[in-house]
């Protein structure tokens, strides 16, 4: 289930957050998907993009080869066609890569991309988005570890 949009579209967000252990007063994103919908249908024929992050899978199921972060196209381009079976294979089935983004970078996207409407103006919420990315990445910055290159 989603949520209906003012331009007549659909989103659907779906977050699992944990305990982060290595900050007792934090949490942490298990997985997340990021979903863009043209109609009601989410689940099979009206979805056009969604992003998917599920970085504990290749741990549970060593078969899936796919990145942890990675978008999906639901459409149809002949040149894709001509390179691979479309029938076993759909473009919708094809994992792009992606790095873990923020759910401000996939709103952004739908307000610029999609002509989105927003309550407060775009150019506000375009600064809002900014601002919380801003302190996202600031975060993440704080909460890696130092690279340690193998010797």
């Amino acid at each position: 289930m989603g949520v209906k949009l003012d331009n007549d579209c659909w989103i659907r967000v779906t977050q699992t957050i944990l305990s982060n252990p290595e900050a007792p007063s934090g949490v942490t994103t298990a997985k997340y998907s990021y979903l863009y919908a043209l109609g009601p249908d989410s689940d099979t024929a009206d979805w056009l993009l969604r992003y998917d992050y599920i970085p504990n899978v290749p741990a549970r199921n060593p078969r899936f080869k796919y990145p942890v972060a990675h978008v999906h196209f639901n459409g149809t381009s002949d040149a894709y066609t001509r390179f691979v079976d479309a029938e076993e294979k759909p473009l919708s089935e094809l994992h792009c890569p992606t790095d873990r983004i923020p759910i401000e970078d996939f709103i952004q996207h739908l307000i610029i991309e999609f002509d989105t409407p927003t309550h407060n103006g775009k150019q506000a919420a375009l600064e809002l988005l900014d601002e919380r990315r801003r302190e996202f990445h600031e975060q993440r910055r704080t909460r890696r570890a130092p690279y340690n290159p193998p010797q």
